[in-house]
């Protein structure tokens, strides 16, 4: 019997009227007994219910230890990667190399990351195109125009300038920040 069938046989009990004596209006011993049986299979479920959720309770505790066990292992597993690749580039010193099996070479990348978007020009500041990663290589192009530019306007000054300084000045004052870096490409 399913604890449903249990509270039903329970409120049935409750209602029917073979269970009262009509001249005293007690309730009989057959109730009684019936009351008894009712309330121990009740016991009797509800102790079997609150098991399998301490059961279900341990193995998720397991899969959380698991988890947190193969966590672990993943980021051992980068670390010695990293640790890797690092070595690799040491022992390469940034020249390519070609193996029957691997062919070893560096690419540069720049990663741009915008700190304030109020300090582009006006014409970029909209919800739409700054949210999306897809207008970076636009804003990438007019910084680099912008940098040519007042490099040209220097030159043509007869100031005395570095390139990487009128970078840092540009980038200063759009809020952009721009990292460059050297991968180890493995093919």
């Amino acid at each position: 019997m399913n604890i449903y069938e249990i509270k039903k046989e329970y409120l049935d009990m409750l209602s029917n009227e073979e269970f009262i004596d009509l001249e005293t209006w007690e309730l009989t011993e057959e109730w009684a007994n019936a009351f008894k049986n009712n309330q121990e299979a009740k016991e009797s479920k509800c102790e079997n219910i609150a098991r399998f959720i301490r059961n279900l309770e341990n193995e998720n505790e397991s899969y959380k230890r698991e988890i947190d066990r193969m966590s672990s292992l993943a980021k051992r597993n980068s670390n010695k990667v990293s640790w890797l690749i690092n070595l690799l580039v040491y022992a390469l010193d940034w020249q390519a190399l070609d193996t029957q099996l691997f062919k070893f070479s560096f690419r540069k990348s720049e990663s741009t990351k915008i700190l304030d978007k109020n300090l582009l020009p006006a014409w970029f500041i909209t919800q739409e195109i700054i949210e999306k990663i897809a207008w970076l290589p636009e804003i990438k192009k007019f910084l680099k125009s912008e940098i040519e530019a007042r490099c040209e306007d220097a030159k043509n000054d007869g100031r005395v300038f570095s390139k990487d300084e009128v970078t840092d000045e540009v980038y200063t004052e759009y809020g952009i920040e721009v990292s460059f870096n050297n991968n180890l490409q493995i093919k």
